[in-house]
This record gives C-alpha cells, sequence and structure tokens, in this order.
C-alpha cells in the first residue's frame, strides 16, 4: 500500500464559521491537535473565506500540509456542513479523526469514505 485517504461529510455541524464560533485560527488549531493525535508533522497551513452568493456557497477552505501529505476542509455554512479528505503515505487512525472533528465541530457523520492507494 502506497497510502490512505480518508473523505467525511459531516452535516449538522455546531460549529462553523457562519455561527460566529469558528475561525481561521479555530480551524488551525483543529488541524494542530488532530496532527498530533494522528501523529503527523505538520507543514504550511493555508485557509480562506470562500464568499459566492450566485451558487449560495460561503464557508472556509483550510489545507493543512503535513509531510509528504495533506488535510482538507470545506465548509458549507450556510447549510451546516463540513467536508474533510486526510491523505497519507503514512498509516493513521481513521476513527481518530472522525472523533476529532466531531469534536470540534458536531454534527453527525453522513459519509465515509476509505480508499486505500497502491
Amino acid at each position: 500500500m502506497y497510502g490512505k485517504e480518508l473523505a467525511l461529510d459531516i452535516h449538522n455541524a455546531d460549529n462553523t464559521v457562519n455561527s460566529g464560533i469558528t475561525s481561521a485560527e479555530y480551524i488551525e488549531e483543529f488541524m494542530i491537535d488532530l496532527c498530533k493525535r494522528i501523529d503527523m508533522k505538520r507543514m504550511d497551513f493555508h485557509s480562506w473565506v470562500v464568499d459566492d452568493p450566485v451558487n449560495n456557497l460561503y464557508g472556509t477552505t483550510a489545507c493543512q500540509f503535513i509531510d509528504k501529505s495533506s488535510i482538507t476542509m470545506h465548509t458549507h455554512d450556510r447549510f451546516r456542513k463540513l467536508y474533510v479528505n486526510v491523505f497519507s503515505c503514512k498509516d493513521f487512525d481513521s476513527d481518530m479523526v472522525e472523533a476529532v472533528i466531531l469534536d470540534y465541530f458536531g454534527g453527525e457523520v453522513v459519509g465515509k469514505h476509505e480508499l486505500k492507494r497502491i
């Protein structure tokens, strides 16, 4: 196996940018904690707000680069949804990723997909 990718779809999130609770700093704090808990070496972190009223999109996109891989997150705040992908050549605990996300953002997992890269 070359690596693993985990994609999680979270609905009914409690803590989204639109709620006034989440900020770039909060998302970065989440990424720092997640990387510690799944033993990943953090590299650069980037985030930006998406405000596209034409397509009814408002939220945050964030990317936490990790050693040779990445963790990405997209929030859809008006609908209280989160989409998180973790890709790493190094194995990680998918259940731990899910637990950390729910701890920080609440909600429920409506989609969970693991893909082994060969």
